[in-house]
């Protein structure tokens, strides 16, 4: 039996090694804190370019740069972990819309538009 001075000496040396803990039981990780931070290079430069990754993609990258294996949803959990925020992205076609055809649009409109009908919104 050690002393509690023995102890506490034990306990507080320098390194932290001391008191080590015991192996974990279970499955390793199949995505590890290596690959994890090997994923966060590309979505940092597709931020910067614009670009967008699906679960799936990222998923895909990961198996064949990496060799890790992970479904969408654990993959999405693990990143949201390491900080990382998305929103959904929108589908919209006003990126190519030409102004001067829906002017155009606008002035048929209005003349295939009955008398006495007057426009209630802009």
């Amino acid at each position: 039996m050690r002393s509690r001075c023995a102890v506490r000496s034990t306990v507080s040396r320098p390194g932290g090694d001391a008191l080590a803990d015991a192996p974990r039981p279970g499955r390793p990780a199949s995505v590890t804190r290596e690959d994890r931070e090997a994923l966060a290079a590309p979505l940092d430069e597709s931020g910067r370019r614009g670009r967008t990754w699906t679960a799936a993609a990222l998923c895909d990258w990961l198996a064949a740069e990496r060799g890790g294996r992970a479904s969408a949803a654990w993959l999405t959990e693990l990143l949201h972990w390491d900080g990382f925020r998305w929103k959904r992205t929108r589908d919209t076609l006003r990126h190519k819309a030409d102004p001067v055809l829906q002017q155009a649009a606008r002035a048929r409109l209005e003349d295939l538009r009955p008398y006495g009908w007057t426009r209630t919104r802009a």
